[in-house]
């Protein structure tokens, strides 16, 4: 639950139409495990060697997706976000590496 702080403000950068505190309170939900989606979302983190949350990427099962087999589940990145200054030096390349293992 410690992320929330750091997490609400770069998922309000991503997504600006809903506030800062309506992502604390969706990620809030999903931490506790207490959200009401059909697959659970999975919420991977980059973070800086003194902690700080410097980027993150949000996947999770869908149960339809253009082109895919209506039959099964498949994997969906919902977004991704890292920050500016932390660009283009391999940490969104790590973030989906971790997602498809």
């Amino acid at each position: 639950m410690s992320d929330v702080a750091q997490l609400a403000p770069m998922r309000h950068a991503l997504w600006p139409e809903s506030s800062a505190s309506h992502h604390a309170a969706e990620l809030a939900s999903v931490l506790r495990e207490t959200s009401q989606r059909v697959y659970p979302l999975i919420i991977f983190i980059a973070e800086s060697s003194d902690g700080t949350l410097i980027g993150f990427l949000e996947a999770n099962l869908r149960s339809t997706a253009d082109g895919c087999d209506e039959k099964l589940p498949v994997g969906y990145l919902e977004g991704r976000f890292v920050a500016e200054a932390r660009r283009g030096k391999g940490v969104e390349t790590a973030l989906l590496r971790a997602a498809e293992d």
